[in-house]
């Protein structure tokens, strides 16, 4: 019989949480920048996408740990390489300190330029 170590229920609970709480962390702070970068004609459409896609992340983070039936490094390459992605990709957000926002489609394709 070979013995497979699983973590207790505890810590699997508490990295779930703590997966919970940065995206809970993350869908307040969507508010705030997505209604500076994104046009006034679009902002609702935009906020409304935005604040979606944090409540599924925020609905789907318990549920990746149970991947790990799977393959056991599965939950952790998964949260690993969405905060990297994540990283990296808000290298790429313009900054709005400073500067008008923009107001209409137009002024938001240049707006990062």
């Amino acid at each position: 019989m070979i013995y497979r170590h699983r973590a207790p229920g505890g810590w699997k609970t508490m990295i779930a949480m703590i997966g919970k709480f940065g995206i809970s962390a993350s869908f307040s702070l969507i508010y705030i920048y997505s209604a500076e970068v994104i046009p006034t004609p679009l902002r609702s459409v935009g906020v409304g996408m935005c604040s979606t896609a944090a409540r599924v992340g925020g609905i789907l983070a318990p549920l990746i740990l149970l991947l790990d039936d799977v393959w056991e490094p599965l939950p952790l390459l998964i949260f690993g390489f969405s905060a990297v992605i994540g990283g990296i990709l808000v290298l790429y957000l313009p900054e709005t300190r400073g500067k008008m926002l923009p107001e209409t489609i137009e002024e938001g394709e240049v707006f990062s330029s």
